[in-house]
């Protein structure tokens, strides 16, 4: 399952390119703010967005880094470089920061975190690697529709999380290809 080189860099341009956007306050990722994921159809406003899109990224760095090490399938270790490089250039551009520090996981993320560490690599990592991502990204868009549905102007942040919303839903496309690749593999 080739991932198209032109539109992922499209996609981390767009992204780096919304550090022009922010404003010049620091974002902080508290994960005792964090209560979870909202429901479908409710609003948060910009710091709890920040927050929650910093933590779920962070997991989703964590993540891919071992998707790199532990993967076996080219698309998935190729998919780990590109989550984990785009979540840093996320998590700069949240926080206005070239070397932005490790956001804590909530209990949730961090059993979720744990649980994929005991897989041990080969294609049972690599199956239960891209079935988090798709959670993963799933939470991601809900984070950013969530604020979406919050922002009635379009603000430097409403512009970014359009970005993220954008580029997860393409993720979603990428990651439902790639299961299938390893369904079928």
């Amino acid at each position: 399952m080739p991932f198209d080189p032109a539109s992922r860099r499209a996609t981390l341009t767009a992204l780096a390119g919304a550090i022009l956007l922010l404003p010049t306050g620091r974002a902080t990722a508290q994960a005792g703010a964090v209560g979870g994921v909202t429901p479908t159809g409710a609003t948060i406003g910009q710091s709890q967005w920040r927050t929650l899109t910093l933590m779920a990224g962070a997991y989703a760095k964590m993540t891919s880094l071992l998707a790199q090490s532990r993967g076996t399938h080219p698309g998935v270790r190729q998919f780990g470089k590109f989550e984990a490089d785009e979540q840093t250039t996320v998590a700069q551009t949240l926080t206005d920061r070239s070397d932005p520090p490790p956001v804590p996981l909530d209990a949730n993320h961090q059993a979720k975190l744990t649980q994929l560490q005991a897989v041990p690599a080969g294609r049972a990592f690599d199956v239960a690697y891209v079935a988090s991502q798709i959670e993963g990204h799933h939470e991601l868009e809900q984070i950013q529709q969530s604020f979406l549905n919050a922002v009635p102007s379009a603000g430097n942040a409403k512009h970014i999380a359009m970005l993220a919303r954008w580029s997860i839903q393409q993720h979603l496309v990428m990651l439902g290809d790639l299961q299938t690749a390893l369904a079928t593999a």
